[in-house]
Parts: structure tokens; C-alpha cells; sequence
């Protein structure tokens, strides 16, 4: 794909044009040998992670501040609303304004999120009333839902095929990582702003300035979305950001066919014949996955402290699952290069499910504990193996694929715990836990199907391959 109208720009190789299910054989192959890392790769990578990490912590902070509210600032129902708030935010930043990426470009959408971030994190400071604090975090979450889809998408567009698993692994450890910094420094902060709610988000406000300057620096232009749009300045971009990566003399890290480069975003339907049944087997895989995992992360204090009447018992099993999320973004960042992506999902689902029996039958104890990491392990490390998978959509609907995931399977993370508390009423604690072995089955089976899918497509490239070369 050469730019015929700059001489500045260096040949680009031609590649095949490819079919989205061909794409699908592809990814469900997995990679054994990889090549080097240059090291701006792997500061994109990092700073993609920090920025989902500053994610976590802007969502978090809001529950370490409700305690300090002034009397007659918020009831307790009022104050519910706060966080849930934010979860609404971020579906909407994820299916209505993460898709700008795949017009405008991953760079600019992101300083675009970071800059709306900005905005919320000063009005929720500032904020002298509870409307004006809700209107804010609103704000605050479709930035976030904007800037955590982004950079799920772009960190693996700056690596080799074989190193995405390890982008997106690493990315994803981001959010918990800052989650879980949240709940540590969350008292110390306000130790040291003298019990002032508002510092919490001087604090965040601070960080996501830093973040910006660090995005506007140093971040690139993801070289698979400037190729797919093809025109002679792209191009010349492209090889530009190639030289900044250190592989100038090598092929691109991710080449655009021709039919991708003939596509705009408005043209690729999700839902068109071509992309449906990958597009609702990883929507249901992901719903799936995301309402476990909300549920369990969310309700395990609680109930077992219900339990057990220990809240010691219940905050240790909460870490434990905290800490088995970090553990499952960690493994796959590390081992997902070596299993296709629906292979570590049905894995995972399966151990998953195992845990969770496991963890319901005892409640408490060692085991429990020990069951509770890993059910933060699997669940999450299958998560993380199906945001990899959105890596098959067509470049220019790639973001539009992940956020339109992200967003219906934010509906499924907000209902499983809601539901859960009404469940409370007339179902038991481990009747409770049981009761999430179907949403694992049905990620599962989704799993399989998206498995099965790619291996006929194979073998269907395979047939047209040997048509083709007779």
C-alpha cells in the first residue's frame, strides 16, 4: 500500500484481502514464538494501563467520600444513586462516544475522554449541592467508559499479533489496579486533606492532568487505524509512527487489507450478515462473564459477613477476589499468547464453575478463601480473552465492536447485582452463589460456539486456498 503523492513515505507491504471470519480462524490460532518488544511499544502499552488505572480509581473514589458528606447532603438512597451514576456514564461513554475512534482516531477520542475527565473530576470538587455532584459523575463516567474502551483497542493495534494477548492483559490489570489503590490510599487521602471529601478528586484531577500531558507526548496514532484509512497523509503517518516503534525495516504491526481500506465505519454492521453471530456470541460471553463477575466482586463482602458474622472474614474474601483479578489480567497478559482466546475462555469458565461450587459448599475457611482468588482469576482472565477476541472486527468498526460489547454487558453488570439483593428475600446465600453457575454455563457454551465457529471458518479458508491454487 504505497503513498504515491509523498516520497517521504516508505513502501507499505500489500497484504491479502481478508475476510472478518477468515480474521476469526487467525486469532483462534495461537502464537508460540514471538518477536521483540521495542521498548515505545511497551511504554504505550504501560501508559494505555496507567490510564485505565486512573479509570478505576476516578470510578472508586466516590464510595470513600460518601461517608464524609455533611449530614443534609445526601440521604442514603440519594447517595446510591452517586455510584450508579457513573456506571451508567461509562455504558453510555462506551457505546456512544468510544466509536469516534474509529472515525476520528484512537489519540484524539482519548485526550477528548481525558479532557471530559478533567471537566467531571473539577464540577464533583466544586460541586455545591448533590445534583450538580450526580450531574458531575455522569460526566466522570462516560469519560472513563470512553477512555477504558479506547485503550483496550489501541494498546494491541502498537504490538505484533503475538504480543496482543500481553497488551491486553496488561491493560486490564489497570482497572482493578486502581481500584484497589482507591480502597488503600482512600483513607490516608483523606487523612491528609482533613476529612474534605473534595480532596479525593483534587487528587484524581492532579493525576488525569498528568495523564493528559503524558497522552498528548507520548501516545501515537494506532498504525492499523491510519492504514485502513489509506489516504497518501495517513500513510505518511503511519511510517512515521513505524520509526517511532523500531521497525521501520520490518512489516507493519498490523496491516490493513484492501477491503478494509475501502470501508468507512457508517458501512460495517455489527449486526449485517457477515459480523452477527460473532458479534452476539461475544456479546453473550460477555454479558455473561461481566455479570458474574460484578456480582461476585460487589456482593461476597456482604454476604459473607452475613454468613460467617465476621466482617474480618468478609473483607478478607473481597480481597481475595480483588487479588485473584489482578492474578487473572496478570496470567493472561503472560500465557495468553500460547492459547486462542475462546480456548482460555472455555478454561476459564470451566475452573470457574468449579470454584464457585467449591466456594458456595463451604462459605468459609481456608478453602473458601482460596476458592474466592480463584474464581477472580477465571473469570476475569475470561473476560480479558474476550476483549482480545474483538480484535477480529474490521479496524474502522473495532472500537464501535468493543464498546457496543462493553455497553450491553454493562446492562448485565448492573441488573446481577440488584437482582441479587431482591434474590436475598426468599433465596439463601448459597442458593445465591449456585445460582451464578448459569451465567458461567451460558459464557461457556457462548465460548465453544465462537470456537467451533472459527475452526469451520479454517477449515473453510483451508478448501478455498487449495480451489484457488488449482
Amino acid at each position: 500500500m504505497n503513498c504515491a503523492h509523498c516520497v517521504t513515505c516508505p513502501p507499505m507491504p500489500q497484504s491479502p484481502s481478508v475476510s472478518t471470519y477468515e480474521r476469526v480462524a487467525m486469532a483462534a490460532e495461537p502464537h508460540i514464538k514471538r518477536p521483540p518488544l521495542h521498548r515505545f511499544q511497551v511504554m504505550i502499552v504501560l501508559l494505555c494501563a496507567l490510564l485505565n488505572a486512573l479509570d478505576g480509581y476516578d470510578i472508586f473514589i466516590m464510595g470513600f467520600a460518601i461517608p464524609y458528606f455533611p449530614d443534609d447532603f445526601a440521604s442514603s438512597s440519594m447517595q446510591g444513586y452517586l455510584i450508579s451514576a457513573a456506571l451508567a456514564g461509562m455504558g453510555i461513554g462506551s457505546v456512544a462516544f468510544a466509536p469516534l475512534a474509529d472515525r476520528y482516531g484512537r489519540r484524539l477520542v482519548l485526550m477528548a475522554g481525558l479532557t471530559l475527565n478533567a471537566v467531571g473530576l473539577t464540577v464533583s470538587a466544586l460541586a455545591p449541592n448533590y445534583w450538580v455532584l450526580l450531574g458531575s459523575r455522569v460526566i466522570t463516567g462516560i469519560a472513563v467508559g470512553t477512555i477504558a474502551t479506547v485503550v483496550v483497542v489501541l494498546a494491541p493495534e502498537v504490538v505484533p499479533r503475538a504480543w496482543r494477548s500481553f497488551a491486553v492483559g496488561t491493560v486490564m490489570c489497570g482497572y482493578p489496579l486502581g481500584s484497589t489503590i482507591a480502597g488503600f490510599a482512600g483513607a490516608a487521602l483523606l487523612a491528609a486533606v482533613g476529612g474534605s471529601w473534595q480532596g479525593m478528586f483534587w487528587v484524581g484531577l492532579v493525576l488525569c492532568i498528568i495523564a493528559l500531558i503524558a497522552t498528548v507526548v507520548f501516545m501515537p496514532e494506532s498504525t492499523a487505524f491510519l492504514l485502513s484509512k489509506g489516504d497518501p497523509e495517513s500513510l505518511q503517518k503511519a511510517a512515521v509512527t513505524q520509526s517511532r516503534l523500531g521497525l521501520e525495516d520490518d512489516a507493519p504491526v498490523v496491516q490493513a487489507d484492501e477491503d478494509e481500506v475501502r470501508k468507512s465505519p457508517a458501512t460495517v454492521r455489527l449486526l449485517g450478515r457477515e459480523l452477527r453471530t460473532l458479534t452476539l456470541l461475544l456479546w453473550t460471553t460477555y454479558t455473561a462473564l461481566s455479570a458474574s463477575f460484578y456480582f461476585i466482586s460487589s456482593w461476597t463482602p456482604k454476604l459473607i459477613t452475613d454468613a460467617t458474622s465476621d466482617k474480618a472474614e468478609g473483607a478478607l474474601a473481597g480481597l481475595m477476589i480483588s487479588f485473584g483479578t489482578l492474578a487473572g489480567a496478570a496470567l493472561y497478559a503472560t500465557v495468553g499468547h500460547k492459547v486462542s482466546p475462546p480456548r482460555y475462555i472455555v478454561a476459564g469458565s470451566v475452573v470457574a464453575v468449579v470454584a464457585l461450587i467449591g466456594f458456595a459448599s463451604t462459605l468459609n475457611g481456608g478453602f473458601a478463601l482460596m476458592m474466592a482468588a480463584v474464581m477472580g482469576i477465571t473469570v476475569y482472565g475470561a473476560m480479558a480473552a474476550t476483549v482480545t477476541s474483538t480484535l477480529v472486527y474490521p479496524v474502522l468498526a473495532r472500537t464501535r465492536g468493543m464498546g457496543t460489547m462493553i455497553g450491553v454487558a454493562r446492562v448485565g453488570a448492573i441488573l446481577a447485582p440488584i437482582l441479587a439483593g431482591y434474590a436475598l428475600s426468599f433465596v439463601s446465600i448459597r442458593s445465591l452463589y449456585f445460582s451464578v453457575v448459569v451465567l458461567l454455563v451460558l459464557a461457556l457454551l457462548a465460548a465453544v460456539s465462537l470456537l467451533s465457529l472459527s475452526r469451520k471458518t479454517k477449515q473453510s479458508s483451508e478448501v478455498q486456498s487449495l480451489q484457488t491454487s488449482r
